[in-house]
């Protein structure tokens, strides 16, 4: 892998544009080995009248609730969720990873310094048997192949509960 800096002014105003803590994710020893594709804040995104037709008093806090808030949509017949799942993309990666993370878990040891994968932790192992039941049970049909694009039009359409997107499906 070569540095970037030989090819990039990293002072350069292009380069300021990006955010200092998403650029500095891509910088190791001071050596700049790649730029940020893409940063967003994900966000729940969640229809306060269905919520409310299922008794739900406030939009969940964890994965917890949010899997329990499921239930309790799906029990007043209404459609929880949909979620990225299409894998040859990387769609599906685009949640995964923060629930893999919101259970405590990692992709590996101590990045950068320590690259053992940890998939296999029991925070990661909880984290997809959470997000296994949420996908088999509490999502629309063809959750398992939808695209960013399939998530936005179900909220769009008033078929599910909520979702966790991006911060700019905001404004779609």
């Amino acid at each position: 892998l070569e540095p970037l800096d030989n090819y990039i002014d990293m002072k350069s105003e292009d380069v300021q544009d990006f955010i200092a803590p998403v650029l500095r994710l891509y910088n190791k020893d001071g050596k700049q080995l790649a730029l940020p594709h893409f940063a967003a804040t994900q966000l729940l995104y969640y229809r306060a009248d269905l919520f409310e037709k299922a008794g739900i008093k406030q939009p969940p806090q964890t994965w917890e609730e949010f899997r329990d808030d499921c239930e309790l949509l799906k029990k007043a017949d209404i459609q929880c969720t949909a979620l990225r799942g299409q894998p040859d993309t990387g769609e599906n990666i685009w949640f995964w990873g923060q629930v893999l993370y919101g259970f405590g878990g990692k992709y590996f040891a101590n990045e950068p310094a320590d690259l053992t994968p940890t998939v296999n932790s029991p925070a990661a192992v909880e984290a997809l048997k959470w997000y296994t039941d949420v996908m088999t049970n509490f999502t629309v049909p063809g959750s398992t192949s939808a695209t960013f694009d399939d998530v936005v039009i179900a909220m769009q359409q008033g078929r599910i509960a909520m979702t966790v997107e991006g911060a700019p499906t905001a404004g779609r």
